[in-house]
């Protein structure tokens, strides 16, 4: 999943991750930390003083798949609290091919992103306090992974109004940038874009990650066969 969301500046220390991408989206502006937690307060150190020479607020996400023992603990007695609690959830991709609906939908899938595409997805995230300059950052960064991806539209007169993304590396399909403009969801129309983007990929298996309290979208991803594997909170000091 690290890999899928690549940072514009990344630095490794004692296994952990230290990323920074102008400050859009806390994936690619947090800590990522792994192991078993012997130099942990060095670790942290480091960390906010990352952080602190780009002049923002340190982010961990401590993860209960990879995140060292007694850290979130450890952050807590430093004055840190979590947010945004995350799920990951798994799936066979035979399942989702099977279980996901295209409901009539006319989807496309490649293997870049053209302008309609990411037009759709931004038009969504960017009802998220978004600017134009974190559109760029997004665009020509966070979605400028090496490794082979797959881009689907879901159509509707000519108009893409859903979109999804495959990352795949290792065996596995990660899914991400899943969106559908507001006036078009409860339709079907992300449930087509599962279908062709399962259809569309060679892995054996698929994982996401989607945020607890969002409950359409994890019963819609519970209905396609996903089910979950482990969760992930950011821990900030603001």
């Amino acid at each position: 999943m690290a890999n899928a969301w690549p940072p514009g500046e990344e630095q490794r220390r004692g296994g952990w991750r230290f990323r920074w991408t102008s400050g859009v989206t806390r994936r690619a502006n947090s800590v990522l930390a792994i192991g078993d937690g012997a130099d942990m307060e060095d670790l942290v150190a480091f960390g906010e003083a990352f952080y602190a020479q780009r002049k923002a607020c340190p982010l961990f996400l401590v993860s209960n798949g990879s995140a060292p023992p007694g850290l979130a603990a450890h952050l807590a007695s430093r004055g840190y609290h979590p947010e945004a609690r995350t799920l990951v959830m798994t799936a066979w991709t035979a399942e989702v091919a099977q279980r996901a609906r295209a409901g009539g939908w006319h989807v496309t899938v490649a293997e870049t992103a053209d302008d309609d595409w990411f037009n759709a997805y931004w038009s969504v995230e960017g009802l998220r306090d978004r600017s134009t300059e974190d559109g760029l950052v997004c665009r020509t960064v966070l979605l400028a992974s090496a490794l082979p991806q797959r881009f689907a539209s879901a159509h509707l007169d000519g108009t893409v109004v859903a979109t999804g993304q495959a990352v795949l590396e290792q065996g596995w399909a990660g899914l991400q940038c899943m969106a559908t403009r507001p006036a078009h969801r409860g339709q079907g129309a992300a449930s087509a874009v599962l279908v062709a983007l399962a259809d569309g990929v060679d892995t054996e298996r698929m994982y996401l990650a989607v945020q607890a309290d969002n409950r359409p979208a994890i019963a819609l991803y519970e209905r396609c066969g996903f089910s979950f594997v482990h969760d992930y909170e950011y821990w900030a000091r603001r």
